[in-house]
């Protein structure tokens, strides 16, 4: 991905689509993209423009947990993210209008 991230093309609802995922990078879409049905819920992420982000999980008995936070860009491909106090750091492999791809954090020695 060249140039900086497109904040006009971040900014809306990402879910996750794990069906697309590769060994380097978790894939999102859009709120309204025609996914297969899940076996459980999506995870995924809404920003703002204000610079409020919505990071929704799947919860132990499958009901979707939101925790609400920050976030900004921190360099040209790089989102930081801060929800409970806690900081994470996306790096952005790709953007465009239907899909957000975002690099997996290489496993940590012994894992």
């Amino acid at each position: 991905m060249d140039g900086t991230v497109d904040l006009g093309l971040l900014c809306g609802s990402w879910l996750r689509s794990p069906t697309e995922d590769t060994a380097t990078g978790q894939v999102y879409r859009p709120v309204g993209y025609a996914f297969p049905r899940p076996e459980r819920g999506r995870a995924g992420y809404r920003f703002d423009a204000d610079g409020t982000v919505k990071r929704a999980g799947i919860g132990a008995t499958d009901v979707s947990t939101v925790a609400t936070g920050t976030w900004q860009a921190e360099s040209p491909h790089r989102i930081r993210i801060i929800v409970d106090g806690r900081a994470q750091l996306l790096e952005i492999a790709e953007l465009t209008p239907d899909r957000l791809v975002v690099r997996r954090a290489p496993a940590a020695d012994g894992a």
